[in-house]
């Protein structure tokens, strides 16, 4: 293990490091949320989980469902916390776990408010932005649902950051800044999934 002291100098670079690299993990838990992988069909999860409900009327096993989607986000949380531990000092891979939970359950409380038609958060222009971008996120179903764009979310400060590095961020170009999930139509002509 590498030993590194601890200072308020020491803690605010590896805080500004970590958070970068969180948001990364989180545009990616995202991404592959959208995806196939090794012929895993991820994005049926996600799509059940997040893309086809109608937030109007959330049941008890909707907010399960989304709640499955955040607990892929931890799992990469408690790995990557796991490796630091094995690496680095205690104070860097507690720092890691903090700014990952406080980065999930900030995404988590104002993605709610992406869903209220007169949400508190409406008189921030950040929010307003970012629930336009989250507009457009939504509006990939069917073959294009692997193709969507704008993943990130990185709140007031980082914004859509990530997006914009991978190459997946799409402009405002939606009239309106208010959603509402339409269902995915993933069957073919017979019916089949």
């Amino acid at each position: 293990m590498s030993y590194i002291d601890f200072s308020p100098a020491s803690f605010l670079a590896f805080l500004g490091v970590i958070h970068v690299v969180n948001l990364l993990l989180t545009w990616l838990t995202h991404f592959l949320q959208h995806q196939t992988i090794l012929g895993i069909p991820l994005y049926r999860i996600h799509l059940k989980a997040h893309h086809e409900i109608d937030r109007r009327r959330l049941t008890a096993r909707d907010h399960l469902r989304m709640a499955a989607g955040y607990g892929l986000w931890s799992t990469l949380v408690v790995a990557g916390a796991t490796l630091q531990c094995l690496f680095l000092p205690t104070w860097m891979a507690v720092t890691f776990v903090a700014d990952a939970a406080l980065i999930i359950l900030f995404a988590y409380v104002v993605h709610r408010e992406y869903d209220r038609p007169f949400s508190r958060l409406d008189r921030f222009e950040w929010f307003r932005r970012g629930r336009a971008l989250h507009k457009i996120h939504h509006t990939y179903f069917g073959e294009e649902f692997s193709r969507s764009r704008n993943y990130a979310f990185g709140g007031p400060f980082a914004g859509n950051f990530t997006d914009y590095l991978m190459g997946t961020f799409q402009g405002q170009g939606v009239e309106g800044t208010g959603y509402a999930p339409r269902p995915a139509q993933l069957a073919d002509s017979r019916g089949n999934l």
